[in-house]
């Protein structure tokens, strides 16, 4: 099968080759993680701070132990605001410290060092661990160079037994600082020192400061040494009192996600139940991609080695209830979407089916294209904002892990995978796909679903950034990009290309890093997109055609056509049976005519007509026993033998034998119609009228002002073969004058039922004739229909509701 590429696809081709050189040109002096450049390894940082406790008097080899990696952002924050782009990255490697390792050796009684597992969270307090002892604490920046220091050890284990005078402790804290400050000690001015003495000896505590005026700000070293042995240091920055630190978030939009979501599982809950309903629902079709979301939230739990064994409960809980959630949702997105718009879901479905199509490949290309230009979309724009408004960026737990982790590139694979599903299935295959069907306009729903992108998805595990205006701005650029990707293209695309955000991103980092074993990652994460190219390249040159892909199509999208072709039939089926009610009402003097024909469904069995002469008018109305196709088929069938018969007789009660004859020869048992005829006689201003198991006519006299009920006896059409309808059916005449009025109706209007399944009744129908009186017969049967719908509010119309209403005018 041959592809013709578009002419966007050669513009995408040209973006992704500018984007990868703005990457290459600018990243390197404004990605946070490059200042991570030359740093040591997890493992090599841990042998330093061992090494170095060691050389202090503790032995902790032999103690369980974890170790974090985290980032200052408010030192890299301080630092993107004060210093010139070309001098950020340097900074954030030697000035400040941004990097912080930070190591704990957990102590714990005998009994429990063999079976503990013990898990640093960047947030935790360690000193709430159950069954802990003691712990000792050592961060040191990137380079393995010690920060601080600090424990707490009720067993006392490392305890050295001496006592030594003020000036030797001095001295002791003085070849500290040196070791810690580099050498550079004549740098800084000693403030002195102070003791205090306490239960468990004497404490002495020295200090030293010295001020960085390029940055105007002042560090601070502190060495507390007790009864001879140093127990703790610090070494920190103080930031400007003028600093204001940004949070990277605009404060309106803390409750607007909690809003959001919960909004978002109702609206999803009503649509599966009434999907399900329908049996339009396929949930063994998304189980393959639920398994790919599975490995991606599991992804940290079966790399991770030292595991919190107490959480463990907890975590498979989240993890199977957010799948179940996902599962949910990815089938209901993608049965909205086959009913919107499929073609989106064309290349998927070969994906799915393992097929090999062309369109596919061309896809993917199209998606790896796009993840390149949205890298270089937030480069360019994240420095724009570092340029002219002080922007700064923060590396997140994904940026964190791939720096400070051997296998953060697997772990990164993971988390995308997971991430890719979850939004794209919400925002693309859900939001926009249902706002599209409420709303009818595609360019309304983009733009809606694009502003809740913008502000609800910070998943594209790229840095931080701050102030929240600018994160916000750089969102809806991304966002934008990838939601037009969905509309142009199609879900192939859209999920390629969020993948491959962040695996370019930190693939191009590890590049750039280079030493370390960080371009290892980087070949890595290269090296998973390499996969997608080869597949498309497979899937590009096979010669699959289009209608083989689509020859399949699930069973519940084949109901849907089919409801589809039925409701385009009821559609035609209506149509043609308003064309057998009358198109206007007649207009003849004296008389104030108005009609209503409300069906149950989409056509109806009820029906109404008039017939005109020059000295009379008939009225019928009938009600064709059952809804819908059967009952509309009956009434065009009784108005065909109604139009024969008052052409051979005039008489209301002839012509009804003669349409109850005709009707039980060609209708089958069962089927029934009543109806009532009856005609004006303008001249002698008498109305004729006979009923075959009708409603009674209500009529108000003017005279009397009364209004009250007129039937005769008769039975409904079609019952029987003509001798009993015969012998039943009566016929009678009532004299009018001006004022007086006259309501032909069906059994839909007294019958309206209300949530209780109350009937609307007779009664209240002949108080309303009476109380709207005095209005034209238009806007006086309005009123009537208006009450009934108030009266049966929230209750669907359970029957065809049909009236006529005659008013007799006054004699000029």
């Amino acid at each position: 099968m041959n592809i013709t590429l578009r002419r966007t696809d050669i513009i995408l081709l040209f973006g992704a080759i500018i984007c990868l050189f703005a990457i290459f040109l600018l990243g390197g002096d404004q990605y946070p993680e490059l200042g991570y450049r030359n740093a040591d390894s997890r493992a090599q940082v841990y042998s330093k701070g061992l090494r170095f406790v060691q050389s202090l008097g503790y032995e902790l080899q032999d103690w369980p132990h974890d170790q974090l990696l985290s980032c200052d952002s408010e030192h890299s924050q301080f630092i993107y605001e004060q210093l010139p782009v070309n001098e950020i990255v340097p900074a954030l490697k030697d000035s400040l410290a941004i990097y912080k390792w930070q190591i704990v050796w957990f102590i714990v009684n005998d009994s429990l060092a063999g079976n503990i597992s013990l898990q640093l969270g960047e947030n935790d307090d360690i000193r709430n661990y159950d069954n802990l002892k003691g712990w000792y604490q050592l961060t040191l920046d990137a380079q393995g160079r010690p920060l601080h220091f600090e424990f707490e050890d009720s067993l006392n284990s490392f305890v050295p037994s001496m006592t030594v005078g003020a000036d030797l402790e001095q001295e002791k804290a003085r070849r500290l600082a040196r070791r810690i400050l580099r050498g550079d000690i004549d740098e800084w001015i000693f403030e002195g020192g102070h003791q205090r003495s306490g239960w468990s000896g004497i404490t002495r505590q020295y200090k030293w400061y010295r001020e960085i005026p390029v940055l105007g700000v002042r560090s601070g070293f502190t060495v507390t040494l007790q009864n001879g042995r140093i127990i703790s240091f610090h070494k920190t920055n103080s930031l400007p009192k003028n600093f204001n630190v940004d949070g990277g978030t605009v404060s309106w939009l803390y409750i607007f996600p909690v809003l959001f979501f919960a909004g978002i599982f109702i609206i999803s809950i009503v649509q599966i139940v009434k999907r399900l309903r329908a049996d339009l629902l396929d949930f063994k079709m998304s189980i393959i991609p639920m398994l790919i979301f599975l490995v991606g939230l599991c992804s940290k739990l079966l790399i991770i080695p030292e595991l919190d064994i107490e959480n463990i409960g907890s975590l498979i809980i989240t993890t199977i209830v957010l799948t179940g959630m996902m599962w949910a949702l990815f089938t209901l997105g993608k049965s909205l979407t086959r009913e919107v718009w499929s073609s989106k879901l064309t290349t998927f479905d070969a994906v799915q089916r393992r097929m090999l199509f062309p369109q596919t490949g061309l896809n993917i290309f199209r998606g790896l294209s796009l993840g390149l230009i949205a890298v270089g979309l937030y480069t360019v724009l994240t420095r724009l904002g570092i340029f002219f408004f002080d922007a700064s960026l923060a590396l997140n737990d994904q940026g964190l892990n791939f720096l400070s982790k051997s296998f953060g590139s697997l772990l990164l694979i993971g988390s995308s995978l997971s991430s890719t599903l979850m939004i794209i299935v919400l925002f693309c295959l859900f939001i926009m796909t249902l706002l599209k069907k409420w709303l009818k306009r595609p360019i309304l729903a983009f733009l809606l679903t694009w502003l809740l992108w913008a502000v609800i998805d910070k998943s594209l595990a790229l840095p931080v950034i701050s102030p929240g205006w600018i994160s916000l701005a750089v969102h809806m650029a991304i966002g934008g990009l990838l939601l037009w990707s969905f509309i142009y293209f199609d879900l192939i695309t859209v999920l390629v290309a969020y993948f491959s955000i962040p695996i370019f991103y930190y693939s191009l980092c590890g590049l750039l890093l280079g030493s370390g074993g960080f371009w290892i990652r980087g070949i890595i994460l290269l090296g998973f997109l390499g996969l997608f190219v080869v597949y498309a390249l497979r899937a590009y040159q096979s010669n699959i055609s289009v209608s083989e892909v689509t020859a399949y199509v699930p069973d519940y999208v084949q109901r849907i056509h089919e409801r589809e072709r039925i409701q385009q039939e009821l559609e035609i089926a209506r149509h043609v049976q308003l064309t057998f009610l009358p198109s206007s009402n007649p207009s003849i003097p004296h008389l104030d005519i108005a009609t209503l024909c409300l069906p149950a469904k989409e056509v109806g069995g009820d029906y109404y007509d008039f017939i005109i002469s020059d000295k009379s008018l008939g009225i019928v109305i009938g009600d064709v026993s059952g809804k819908g196709i059967s009952a509309a088929f009956y009434m065009t069938l009784t108005k065909g033998f109604l139009k024969a018969n008052t052409k051979i007789a005039s008489s209301p009660k002839e012509i009804l034998i003669n349409i109850n004859e005709l009707f039980y020869e060609n209708a089958e048992r069962g089927m029934f119609i009543s109806m009532i005829l009856a005609f004006f006689d303008l001249e002698k201003n008498i109305l004729t009228f006979a009923r075959a198991g009708h409603n009674p006519l209500i009529h108000r006299c003017s005279e009397t002002n009364k209004v009250v009920e007129v039937g005769v006896s008769g039975i409904a059409l079609g019952l029987e073969n003509g001798t009993i309808f015969n012998n039943t059916i009566q016929e009678k005449r009532l004299p009018f004058k001006p004022g007086d009025e006259f309501l032909f109706y069906t059994d839909g209007l007294n019958e309206a039922q209300n949530l209780r399944k109350e009937e609307f009744g007779e009664e209240r129908l002949l108080q309303l004739i009476e109380t709207y009186h005095a209005l034209p017969a238009g806007l006086q049967l309005a009123r009537i229909q208006n009450e009934i719908e108030t009266f049966s509010s929230g209750a669907s119309q359970h029957d065809d509701m049909t009236a006529v209403l005659v008013k007799i005018r006054a004699t000029e």
